[in-house]
């Protein structure tokens, strides 16, 4: 179960650290037990400004200070998420915490770095550490999975979080992506894109079939997978030149055919033939690889 901040919720306005803007959707699997909300514990610094390791002082105050507790049931360590809605990207994070191994994730749930915190104080039962790690490249998620922390409970003290985000990107380059690029780019790509996963199919039969014996009954099994291997290959350059005559035609000569039509047809058409070879060279290696188990087991029941 994952919590996410109470947007109505305003942040302390004391706290001269946390954002001002409302640029954070943020979430954790814990819940907040003090009187303080997510945003509290988050300060940020440009990119620009940024001068190497933050110091306690610029990232922990009372404000930022947060008891993160574990709900009933739910044995997994803390795990916050932050995402940046503005366009900015985290470059850095900073965190001072209760935890000395910390795991960090960027967008789409990637595993980026495991770090081990470096040991500041201990006071009250209560342990002090800190780490930074860079995110390259910069992202406009994190997560950080607080692992291990010194005492075994289920409450973790947060006392604070420093962001180093990139420039904010300008509106016009954040439009949406041309898709025209795509379609431009796909009718040029086609064939290249056959080839390699004709040629990579030709790989893996050729590889099954050199590990099937070459005498007796296993001999046509062998040849044969040779042979469609040559023809998937005949078949690939019969594409590959096909294409290339197509594009040498003068502008003249093809202005009244529709060309990305001709190519889909002549490529379905290749692709279904394709297949059919393939799925008759995969019916004739299972054969002969249940001809191959029956052998074995011949002597054992023989015995």
């Amino acid at each position: 179960m994952e919590v996410t901040e109470d947007s109505s919720k305003p942040a302390d306005s004391t706290n001269t650290s946390a954002p001002k803007e409302d640029i954070f959707e943020i979430t954790s699997n814990w819940i907040i037990s003090n009187d303080r909300c997510f945003r509290d514990t988050i300060s940020t610094v440009a990119l620009s400004k940024a001068m190497g390791m933050p110091s306690l002082e610029e990232m922990v105050s009372l404000n930022t200070c947060v008891q993160m507790l574990r709900l009933p049931r739910d044995e997994d360590c803390c795990t916050w998420g932050i995402k940046v809605t503005n366009g900015q990207k985290i470059a850095r994070v900073a965190v001072v915490s209760e935890a000395s191994v910390l795991e960090f994730y960027k967008q789409c749930g990637e595993y980026w770095t495991t770090a081990v915190a470096e040991f500041v104080d201990e006071f009250d039962d209560k342990a002090v550490y800190i780490t930074e790690v860079s995110v390259e490249p910069p992202s406009t998620e994190i997560r950080i999975k607080f692992v291990k922390t010194k005492y075994k409970r289920p409450v973790m003290w947060l006392y604070g979080i420093r962001l180093v985000l990139t420039e904010p990107m300008p509106p016009e380059e954040r439009e949406a992506f041309d898709f025209n690029v795509i379609n431009n780019f796909l009718p040029k790509s086609k064939s290249v894109l056959t080839l390699e996963k004709t040629r990579k199919l030709i790989q893996v039969f050729s590889t099954c079939s050199a590990h099937l014996p070459k005498d007796g009954s296993y001999q046509g099994c062998h040849a044969s997978s040779q042979l469609d291997s040559q023809s998937l290959d005949s078949d690939s350059l019969k594409v590959e030149e096909s294409s290339r005559k197509l594009e040498n035609h003068s502008s003249s000569e093809i202005k009244d055919l529709d060309i990305q039509s001709y190519i889909d047809n002549k490529f379905k058409d290749i692709e279904q033939r394709l297949m059919q070879r393939i799925e008759q060279l995969e019916f004739s290696v299972s054969q002969k690889l249940d001809t191959i188990l029956k052998k074995l087991e011949e002597p054992r029941n023989s015995s």
